[in-house]
């Protein structure tokens, strides 16, 4: 199916949905980046808020089912889940996140950035308030956040680190490595763990996610690119 030539706007952060709203255009959310839990509460309902008047007023382009964005000179083609395939005629785009695009100009600079997340629960670690943050400035375990639902919830860690593809293949740079250092930093702090009469602070790794920065690309006549 071939539309009309519109405005569009790519990508899944509060930014890019904050932008398609405010300028009228549709949106193709190439990654779903809904706020993570320590986020403050304004931040996630605004992204869900955005995200439920876009969908109702049709300009969201797949929803959330997009595999694939194709762009080329006058149109742009969305692959979703289930074989579905949207062609769109375009005037401009304006682009939050280049993953899983093909037809991008060339790459005037190679951004060798990536933001990873180590998600982690509490073996033995006492934390009696909702939210803390402590930031270290370092590449490993860059900041650390702790975070409860409630008070009485089970209490979860997000460390965050900015790796190079060279750290990411490194055991020094691990998961493993990143909870050694955040239970080090957390004990250094002045927490402590409640396991067996144990004072130590001990966490276990559940995940690891890895978002690769954008890199630079050369202008395009039709895109616009956002480098946040």
């Amino acid at each position: 199916m071939k539309s009309r030539d519109v405005n569009i706007t790519i990508g899944g952060s509060l930014k890019a949905l904050q932008w398609a709203y405010q300028h009228g255009t549709r949106l193709i959310i190439n990654k779903l980046s809904f706020p993570p839990p320590y986020e403050p509460p304004s931040t996630k309902l605004a992204w869900g808020l955005l995200y439920y008047k876009l969908m109702m007023d049709g300009k969201i382009i797949g929803g959330d089912a997009v595999n694939a964005v194709k762009i080329n000179d006058d149109d742009i083609t969305i692959a979703c889940k289930n074989n579905v395939i949207n062609t769109i005629s375009y005037e401009k785009i304006t682009l939050f996140n280049d993953e899983n695009i093909i037809g991008l100009p060339d790459v005037k600079k190679q951004i060798d950035e990536h933001i990873v997340i180590d998600f982690m629960s509490s073996v033995s670690f006492v934390f009696k308030d909702t939210n803390f943050l402590h930031q270290t400035g370092d590449n490993l375990a860059n900041e650390i956040h702790v975070y409860k639902d409630y008070l009485n919830s089970p209490t979860q860690i997000w460390t965050i680190s900015k790796l190079n593809k060279e750290q990411l293949n490194d055991f020094d740079y691990s998961d493993t490595m990143a909870k050694f250092k955040t239970e080090t930093i957390l004990k250094q702090l002045g927490f402590t763990g409640n396991f067996m009469k144990r004072d130590e602070v001990v966490l276990k790794v559940e995940s690891r996610s890895v978002e690769k920065k954008m890199n630079i690309y050369e202008e395009a006549e039709k895109i616009e690119f956002v480098y946040v």
